[in-house]
């Protein structure tokens, strides 16, 4: 601007009057003769484009502001701030920044929220209370099983709502999730996502048999001719589904990782088969207790408050409304319309966002594209309700700080950058930021936060609630610190809080996990070593792992899956049943599937890069793990089988660095209220005949009997006194900051959120967990239930009970149980903010036989009540039956076989080393 935002010294009412004789359309802020001029600009939902951006006289579209800031010869020393004014700014495409609009080092372009107004960058369309009104169609009515539902569902013209675009459900999964495809419009009511109508309600339901496989893929594939599968008689329910062209299969039929979504290719309910429209990755077979699958958008199963279906013919969305709905007066109801990402930069440099909400896109929230991105901020923004990832970022000096990400699609962010080949750090952070409720569309291998390229930061994150892990880890250098994280991987077994696989690329290490705090993750089955807090995954190696908390869990606090160079040393291990897992390529079965499908790639590696010249020297031992004997890569990769031993010990010997010993020491493990496993043998491994040498070193682990020193155990605060027990039996154990861990409260986050619920126990006094509770008609039973984690002080969270026939017994809100008439039931306590969370247990309504035989008034009357009593008893007995194939029509339970691997499981303690070959 002719060079006057450059020159300093000059008065202030010199630089008004020239710059407005100039501009004309520009509001400015001169602070001092001293200090940096700052230019502001407003926008605000009552200004006009036309105006001049004044606070007075704001313009009407950032998009202006954005333009105008363009047109600009040179940015003003402190730079541009665009406050944006109180509204929601609904956008069809999406708000791009390139280079051309990036700022400065030391004049920064700024959007944000003026002062602590709501502002909101929205691509989904509201909604009121008022557009939803009461199905009277009773072809509609007539369609639903639920005869309660009738007068309940509610409907929503979409046409007269202006909404065209609902998008469509598309095919997802391991492998299949196509980055181009954005989700369908979904349905957000008072900050939830609402359930797309499916069956079973909670459960899954397994298959009884493979009809005929289909085609089998391999990786990357998606070829028509899926499976057909049958199912029990339950099924037989499908013969009223009546849009059929549009159903879905949600579930598991393999691997505990090859997670899909599949379309229903033809349903016969006679046969109660279903044939799906794509293969499958690697086929239909039983691998464990997560396989099981559901059935979704059936406009006749919507039976369960915020279940809903979109009729795209008719255009109209029906709904069954929640409790919050119906409350309150003026709920929040969103529509994600948009189908782009709100936000996108590319080539951009010194710019900042901040206190924006982002909201109501079936794609990706914001977008940085691989290119030139640097020196840019995110700070104290919200992204939510989102079909994919909330946040992707690619460039240095990226920032995320304070913010909010959650109902999210896929992941909650991507973050990448920095230079693998000479490891310079991207310098990216992610800090104090709250990310939960991620991959509730796509939902495998969708974290909270994926982390690949060099150097990235996560710190005093709050993690929680994901379907699958909550980091994953790529790269080199990366630092992952004071971060808290519970309620992972909620649907998936085999997987980790923190999950690395990074075998195939032994170059990639350096990650250093320091004090965090793990707590409340569980197994999904009876085998207690199916989830870990930290696990390193098919060999991955060289990573730091040390002054963590593992706290309350009945898996696995630490397992190393075949990799070496890691150490694990003062971590605090918590009642977790099994504080840490070690898992030796060179002597089981798993292992030469591994090794033989990663050896290629090591001598590819070894060949064409030579990590003694590259930066990569750094790393202890990295040059050696490469001095192996070529001559074993082929003999190797010959192996027929893993019986097939003939290059293990000449190749195990020579790649001593292949598989060195991973480091366990220094460690505390106390279990008060969860005893440690005990099912581990000692030695079992020097037995196998597979190698001489250990896979680890245990040292100096103290496992003890008594409270280490904490300063309130009952209520989960771990900080160690200054005279704690462990200090007399650990000389240098640290005191690791306990409440430094997690969210911290700033001008940003001026409060700390509430937990949610992980885990719901119900109570049913003097009874074992499988023991069917007996009442006669009229009785009653009061259950109760417990949640984890534990609530803070002053909270209580709701807890919904619920009947499985409402014929047999009812439930209160209270937890009472009273008995109807004979049969089985079982009666669940749900999470109210995830009634996918719940636990169960049966009852048996009898009937009262003693009552009605006192009313009879003569022993021939007696006698011949009695006949007819047994005879209906045995008809009762029939009805329990039936009672139970009726519970079970939205509920199929299912127990599943451990696969036999051969692969040994290591559980360290105190230096000792326990191994267990799985069965």
């Amino acid at each position: 601007m002719n060079g006057l935002w450059m020159k300093k010294g000059m008065r202030i009412c010199t630089v008004m009057v020239l710059l407005f004789s100039i501009l004309n359309t520009h509001a400015i802020r001169a602070k001092s003769k001293t200090e940096e001029v700052n230019m502001e600009l407003y926008v605000s939902l009552q200004g006009s484009d036309k105006d001049d951006g004044s606070m007075n006289r704001p313009f009407r579209t950032i998009m202006k502001a954005q333009k105008v800031i363009q047109d600009m010869n040179a940015i003003p020393k402190g730079g541009i701030t665009v406050y944006i004014r109180e509204g929601v700014y609904s956008i069809d495409d999406t708000l791009s920044f390139t280079r051309k609009d990036s700022g400065e080092q030391d004049a920064p372009i700024t959007y944000q929220n003026y002062k602590d107004e709501h502002v909101c960058i929205s691509g989904g369309v509201r909604l009121k209370k008022s557009d939803f009104t009461r199905v009277n169609d009773e072809g509609i009515l007539n369609r639903l099983w639920d005869e309660k539902v009738k007068d309940k569902l509610l409907q929503v013209d979409l046409d007269a709502a202006g909404i065209e675009d609902y998008g469509h459900l598309s095919r997802r999964g391991y492998v299949h999730n196509d980055a181009q495809q954005v989700t369908q419009m979904e349905l957000f009511v008072e900050e939830q996502r609402m359930t797309l109508s499916r069956w079973p309600n909670y459960e899954k339901m397994l298959w009884t048999s493979i009809v005929d496989q289909g085609h089998i893929l391999s990786q990357g594939q998606d070829v028509l001719g899926g499976p057909t599968l049958a199912f029990d008689k339950t099924f037989e329910r499908s013969k009223k589904w009546m849009n059929r062209e549009d159903i879905w299969m949600d579930g598991i039929l393999s691997y505990d990782w090859v997670w899909g979504y599949n379309r229903i290719q033809h349903m016969d309910s006679e046969k109660r088969q279903v044939t799906l429209t794509y293969g499958t990755q690697d086929g239909v077979f039983d691998w464990g207790e997560t396989r099981g699958v559901f059935f979704q958008n059936i406009l006749e199963e919507i039976d369960m408050p915020g279940e809903y279906y979109i009729d795209r013919d008719a255009k109209k969305l029906y709904y069954y409304p929640t409790t919050a709905f119906q409350e309150s007066p003026d709920p929040e109801i969103l529509l994600s319309h948009a189908n782009k990402p709100l936000l996108s930069l590319k080539n951009c440099a010194y710019m900042n966002f901040k206190g924006i909400v982002f909201d109501g896109t079936r794609s990706d929230g914001i977008v940085c594209h691989e290119g030139d991105n640097h020196h840019i901020t995110f700070e104290g923004i919200t992204v939510k309700h989102i079909g994919q990832t909330g946040i992707v970022l690619h460039g240095t000096d990226i920032k995320v700080l304070d913010s909010d990400i959650y109902n999210l699609g896929s992941a909650g962010v991507r973050v990448n950058g920095g230079d693998k080949k000479t490891l310079t750090s991207s310098h990216n952070t992610i800090t104090n930021c709250h990310i939960y409720n991620v991959g509730q569309i796509r939902k495998g291998y969708n974290p909270a936060l994926s982390m690949d390229g060099v150097g990235v930061v996560v710190s005093h994150n709050l993690i929680h609630d994901t379907p699958h892990m909550a980091i994953t880890v790529r790269g080199n250098d990366h630092f992952i610190a004071y971060n808290e994280c519970y309620n992972i991987s909620q649907i998936f077994r085999d997987m980790g809080i923190i999950y690395m696989n990074l075998g195939a690329r032994p170059y990639e290490r350096g990650t250093h996990i320091y004090r965090n705090y793990f707590h409340d993750y569980w197994s999904i089955n009876d085998e207690h070593d199916d989830n870990n807090g930290v696990y390193l995954d098919n060999g991955t190696q060289g990573v730091l792992i040390n002054e963590n908390i593992f706290y309350r869990s009945d898996v696995v606090g630490i397992f190393t899956h075949g990799g070496g160079f890691n150490t694990m040393k003062n971590n605090l291990f918590i009642d977790v049943s099994g504080p840490y897992r070690d898992v030796n390529f060179m002597q089981t079965g798993w292992g030469y599937w591994i090794i033989r499908n990663t050896v290629k790639q090591w001598a590819e590696q070894k060949a064409t890069m030579d990590f003694a010249s590259m930066p990569h020297a750094k790393y202890d031992r990295l040059v050696a793990f490469y001095n192996f004997d070529d001559t074993y890569v082929s003999e190797m990769m010959s192996l027929d089988s893993a019986e097939d031993d003939r290059p293990w010990n000449k190749f195990g010997g020579t790649m001593q660095n292949a598989q060195p010993d991973n480091v366990f020491k220094d460690n505390v493990i106390y279990n008060h209220n969860n005893p440690m496993l005990s099912r581990h043998e000692e030695g079992i491994w020097r037995n196998t005949g597979h190698g001489t040498f250990s896979a680890v070193v245990s040292d100096g682990n103290v496992v003890m009997d008594e409270n280490p020193g904490f300063v309130d155990y009952d209520n989960d605060d771990f900080t160690l006194k200054p005279d704690a027990k462990v200090h007399t039996l650990m000389d240098n154990f640290p005191n690791i900051p306990f409440h430094e861990m997690g969210l911290y409260v700033n001008e940003n986050r001026p409060s700390l959120p509430a937990s949610t619920v992980g885990k719901v126990k119900l109570i049913v006094s003097g009874h074992k967990k499988k023991e069917t509770v007996i009442l006669k008609e009229g009785d009653t039973f009061l259950v109760s239930s417990e949640v984890l984690p534990k609530p803070s002080v002053g909270e209580k969270p709701l807890i919904i009970y619920r009947s499985s026939n409402e014929t047999i017994a009812v439930v209160d809100a209270g937890g009472k149980v009273t008995g109807l008439s004979p049969g089985f039931v079982e009666i669940t306590a749900h999470s109210a903010n995830n009634m996918g969370i719940y636990d169960g247990h049966m009852f048996r309504v009898d009937k009262d036989i003693q009552k009605e035989n006192e009313d009879l008034n003569d022993a021939d009357s007696r006698e011949t009540t009695m006949t007819s009593t047994h005879e209906k008893m045995d008809v009762m007995s029939q009805d329990r039956e039936s009672s139970v194939d009726a519970s079970n029509e939205k509920k199929t339970g299912f127990t599943g076989t451990m696969v036999s691997l051969g692969i040994l499981l290591t559980i360290i303690t105190g230096g000792v080393i326990f191994l267990k070959r799985r069965k």
